[in-house]
C-alpha cells in the first residue's frame, strides 16, 4: 500500500542487465500473463493499494496506456493468482523511449493487493518481469518508483536496483537529493 503520510518525490532506479535473476522458492501463487478481459483485473489491485482514486479511473488509463500495445501484454504483463483463481498482483515489463530514440526496458506498474502483502509474491512477479527485460539488448533496467512506496523500494534494491542521480535520459533528476532525505528520515 502506498504511504501517503509522506511527500511524494518521484524516484529512478537501475540495475545491470546482466546481472543474474534469482528463481524465488515461494509457491504462494501462480503467475500467469495477461489475458483479454485482465484490464479490470489490473484496475482492481491498482486502485486497492491506492494508484488511482476509483476503478474507472484506472480503467481508463490502462486503456490509454496498455490497449495500444495489447498484442505484446500477453508476454510482458504479469498477474498473480492465489489459490482461488483471484488475481492478486501484477507488474509489467515495457519499453520507454529515450530522447535518443533507444528503447529501454523498465519495470512497470508492481502492485499487490494489500490482503496479499509481504508474502513474497512482489519478488516472484519481479522475477517473471526481469526475465523479459533480461532479453533486451540494453545495458541497463530501470525501474520510476516514489517515495510513497518506500516499503517497496528494499525489495527493488534486494533485486540489484539502485537509486540513481539521474532519469533515463541521463538528465538529472532534480528531486534526488530530496528523495534520500525522505528516504533516510524514514529509515531512522
Amino acid at each position: 500500500m502506498l504511504d501517503k503520510t509522506i511527500p511524494y518525490v518521484e524516484i529512478w532506479m537501475a540495475r545491470s542487465n546482466q546481472a543474474a535473476i534469482a528463481q524465488p522458492t515461494s509457491k504462494r501463487v501462480s503467475i500467469r500473463t495477461y489475458q483479454s478481459g485482465d484490464a479490470e483485473k489490473w484496475a482492481a489491485i491498482e486502485t486497492a493499494v491506492g494508484e488511482f482514486k476509483d476503478q474507472t479511473e484506472a480503467v481508463h488509463y490502462f486503456q490509454k496506456t496498455f490497449i495500444p500495445e495489447a498484442e505484446a501484454l500477453s508476454q510482458r504483463m504479469f498477474f498473480a493468482i492465489d489459490v482461488h483463481g483471484e488475481p492478486i498482483g501484477t507488474a509489467t515489463a515495457w519499453w520507454k523511449k529515450r530522447v535518443d530514440g533507444f528503447s529501454v526496458p523498465i519495470v512497470h506498474w508492481v502492485a499487490v493487493h494489500p490482503r496479499a502483502q509481504r508474502q513474497g509474491i512482489a519478488r516472484q512477479l519481479l522475477y517473471h518481469v526481469l526475465e523479459v527485460c533480461q532479453r533486451s539488448e540494453a545495458p541497463t533496467i530501470y525501474l520510476h518508483t516514489q517515495t510513497w512506496s518506500h516499503n517497496a523500494i528494499a525489495l527493488y534494491r534486494s533485486l540489484g536496483f539502485e537509486i540513481i542521480e539521474t532519469d533515463i535520459n541521463g538528465h538529472h533528476h532534480s528531486d534526488y537529493a530530496r528523495a534520500i532525505e525522505i528516504l533516510d528520515h524514514i529509515a531512522h
